[in-house]
């Protein structure tokens, strides 16, 4: 069964002025870079969009609804005034990145219906997707990472309490 852990950042929270550098497709992570940072607000065409208490509340639930939709297990999904990281799984053989994409699309059309904005970027364009192939690194973002981050949270109980028994 895949499982993936998914960071979907809202538009322009993480550029090139990052204190812990950034990242461009297919070239790798660079440092802090104020030149490129440049380019990137010269390029944007929109402000950043950062994630209010209440709009965390819209990411977590309309990341948990597309789940509960396209029967997507969510362990746990804790956004943060920046991105919304989602651990999610599937027992079938769909391409992560189309859950990904699934997931991203209803969030920014609910952050649109919300605040009743179209036409805007509300999230970051790269995918950001990492596979969790052994049960210590699962034990170790619902136990240690995952709860370290501060803001809206779902966590399904009954996963933990299979983890804590050993049976995921």
């Amino acid at each position: 069964m895949p499982v993936y852990l998914f960071n979907i950042h809202g538009y322009k929270t993480w550029m090139p002025n990052h204190e812990r550098g950034y990242t461009q497709k297919g070239k790798g992570v660079f440092s802090t870079d104020e030149q490129m940072n440049l380019l990137y607000e010269r390029k944007s065409q929109f402000d950043a969009i950062y994630f209010t208490e209440s709009r965390q509340r819209i990411v977590v639930d309309a990341a948990l609804e597309v789940c509960n939709t396209i029967g997507i297990s969510a362990y746990y999904l804790v956004c943060v005034s920046t991105h919304l990281h989602a651990l999610v799984g599937w027992k079938d053989e769909r391409e992560w990145e189309m859950i990904y994409d699934r997931i991203k699309r209803i969030i920014a059309l609910k952050l649109a219906r919300s605040e009743g904005v179209a036409g805007r970027r509300w999230l970051a364009a790269r995918r950001n997707g990492t596979a969790i192939c052994s049960r210590e690194h699962f034990v170790h973002l619902v136990h240690t990472y995952l709860p370290d981050h501060q803001g809206v949270r779902y966590v399904d109980e009954q996963a933990l309490g299979r983890i804590n028994n050993g049976r995921l």
